[in-house]
């Protein structure tokens, strides 16, 4: 069973390692061209690649140049509970 945190985790890290040319073809491949993309205040919600890439990694990129990040958790997966168990 392939866990698709760690590709997530690796792929995040990509979009802020990787040369500006190829930021566009990294984040076409993580995100549907309809996706939305749920982003704290003030950008808030990003539909698909293109505005993801204008509107959230390059400006991010660009006002902290030099900066590192780092992911604390990584959370997603099947939620095998039942409805409103616990």
């Amino acid at each position: 069973m392939h866990d698709f945190r760690v590709s997530l985790a690796a792929e995040l890290s990509g979009l802020f390692l990787a040369d500006e040319r190829n930021i566009a073809q990294r984040v076409r491949d993580l995100v549907a061209p309809d996706a939305p993309v749920h982003v704290s205040a003030p950008v808030e919600t990003l539909i698909g690649p293109e505005a993801v890439i204008s509107d959230l990694i390059l400006p991010l990129r660009r006002a902290l140049a030099g900066c590192h990040r780092r992911d604390l958790l990584v959370i997603g997966g099947d939620n095998r509970r039942e409805p409103g168990g616990r």
